[in-house]
C-alpha cells in the first residue's frame, strides 16, 4: 500500500525503521542551510535489500557551508543500500547550491536523475564497507567545481551516464590513505560532455597521495572510444 508523508524527514525515518522500501518524491524540496537528508540507520534484516527513491521529477536543493558535506547522503551504516532513479520524463534530481549534492559510503546504484553541485567535486563515491560494489548506470552529472564525479572507493563501475567537465575535469578517480588502491572500472559506453570550453580540464584525472598514483582505471570492458586522461600512466591498461 501507499503511504504519505507531509514531510520527507518522516519517510526518512520510516525506512530507517525498515517500514518503507520505496520513496517517490511529489514536490519539490529546498533544505535550511546546512541540513541534509541522511540514510544511516538500518535494522539488520534489511541489510541486501536496497531502498529505491525515486526523484519523480522533483529536486531537493541544499547548501551546505562545508564544501565536502553533501546534501543527500548514504551513511556507512545503511547496510541496505540505495537505488537512485528517476521514472519521470523530465527528470529532476539534487541540487547543491554549495557542497555536494550526494554522497554515500556505502551500496549505491545509480539510475538516473540530475545531480548538480559545486567544489571540490560533486558526487562523491567512497568506500564500501560491505563488499558490494556501487554502480553508475545513468544520470547527469554537473558541477560548477573542478569535477563532476570523484570515485574513491574500493571498487566503483561506471556503465552509463552523463558526466560534464568542471574546471579540471570530468571525473577523478581518487586514492588516500582511507582507500589507497582504489579500482575505477569503466563498461558500456557513457557520454562526457564539456561545458567549460575555455578551461583545460580532461575527461578522467587520476590523483595519488603525496604524487604516487596507486589507482587503477580498468578499461577492459569500455567501448566508449578514446579518453582524454590527465596522468594516465597507471597499472590495469592504457588510458585509451
Amino acid at each position: 500500500h501507499l503511504t504519505g508523508y507531509g514531510l520527507l524527514a518522516d519517510a526518512v525515518k520510516a525506512v530507517e525503521t525498515g517500514a518503507v522500501r520505496y520513496v517517490r518524491l511529489m514536490k519539490d524540496v529546498t533544505l535550511p542551510p546546512d541540513k541534509e537528508v541522511c540514510f544511516d540507520l538500518a535494522k539488520p534484516e534489511t541489510e541486501g535489500n536496497p531502498l529505491i527513491f525515486d526523484f519523480n521529477g522533483h529536486t531537493i536543493t541544499g547548501r551546505q557551508s562545508n564544501e565536502d558535506f553533501a546534501v543527500f547522503d548514504i551513511g556507512y551504516n545503511f547496510a541496505q543500500g540505495v537505488i537512485l532513479r528517476d521514472t519521470s520524463d523530465n527528470p529532476g534530481g539534487i541540487t547543491a547550491e554549495a557542497g555536494r549534492p550526494f554522497y554515500t559510503g556505502n551500496i549505491a546504484v545509480v539510475e538516473g536523475g540530475v545531480y548538480t553541485g559545486s567544489k571540490p567535486a560533486s558526487v562523491r563515491i567512497s568506500a564500501d564497507p560491505a563488499g558490494q560494489i556501487p554502480e553508475i548506470k545513468g544520470g547527469t552529472f554537473r558541477t560548477t567545481g573542478e569535477y563532476s564525479f570523484e570515485a574513491m572507493g574500493d571498487e566503483v563501475i561506471i556503465s552509463g551516464g552523463t558526466f560534464c567537465h568542471g574546471t579540471k575535469g570530468a571525473i577523478v578517480l581518487h586514492s588516500n590513505p582511507l582507500v589507497p588502491n582504489p579500482v575505477l572500472k569503466l563498461s558500456g559506453k557513457l557520454d562526457i560532455v564539456d561545458e567549460t570550453p575555455d578551461t583545460v580540464s580532461a575527461d578522467l584525472c587520476i590523483r595519488g597521495i603525496v604524487g604516487e598514483i596507486e589507482a587503477v582505471l580498468d578499461l577492459s570492458a569500455w567501448k566508449g572510444g578514446s579518453l582524454d586522461v590527465m596522468q594516465p600512466t597507471v597499472p590495469g591498461g592504457p588510458a585509451e
